[in-house]
């Protein structure tokens, strides 16, 4: 329990920018008992607008997670209100069941885990007309604009199903350093305008080292 502040740098590589996002936030992270723990924090994304290679209509959010652990699985609630050009409101939904060896794999500290991962996302979809409106003559070019309709048409700020997922992340655990491998498989629906896409594999690699 207590307070905690991050930020992070982020890079793309094959671009000559030197920093494309910048994420600052905190927050306070809380354990009423040994099953139900939550956080509740602000993050802040600064992006680039010399080069405007990452942009979002969005740069503020507040996030308010809880998790409850039934032994067998863990199922998690999100909720998410982002806000800046445009507003929404998302709510997420997972089930997760977190396992590791037992056996050693090179030493006498090391292991791996795993932590398979169901979730749903519920949303409003304000961000689809923002980006249409800022985007037209690019997504004319494309053929993926539709006058008279997508974001014109509906009501973005209606909160529907926007996606299913499945997660595998696998990880090598040591006392100082974690290296995790995921795969993520994604299954957009009711996305509407602009932004429509199809279903997705992703690969995510990510490298943790903690000093003391």
């Amino acid at each position: 329990m207590g307070f905690f502040v991050y930020g992070s740098v982020l890079r793309l590589i094959g671009y000559r920018t030197f920093v494309d996002e910048v994420d600052l936030g905190g927050g306070y992270l809380y354990r009423p008992s040994k099953k139900f723990s939550g956080s509740i924090s602000y993050n802040r994304f600064i992006f680039n607008k010399e080069k405007r290679i990452i942009e979002s209509a969005t740069s503020n959010d507040i996030n308010w997670k809880n998790s409850y652990n039934w032994k067998h699985s863990k199922s998690t609630v999100i909720l998410d209100y982002l806000f800046g050009k445009s507003s929404d409101f998302f709510m997420t939904f997972s089930q997760s069941k977190y396992f590791e060896t037992k056996g050693n794999i090179f030493t006498d500290e090391d292991y791996l885990s795993f932590n398979p991962t169901l979730s749903a996302i519920m949303g409003t979809q304000n961000f689809v007309k923002t980006y249409s409106l800022e985007h037209q003559d690019r997504l004319e070019a494309i053929n993926i604009y539709k006058f008279g309709s997508g974001p014109y048409s509906v009501n973005n700020g209606r909160l529907n199903v926007l996606n299913y997922s499945f997660k595998l992340p696998i990880a090598y655990n040591t006392p100082h350093y974690t290296f995790e491998a995921s795969y993520k498989y994604s299954i957009p629906v009711n996305v509407e305008g602009a932004l429509q896409n199809k279903r997705e594999s992703f690969l995510n690699l990510t490298f943790f080292y903690l000093f003391y």
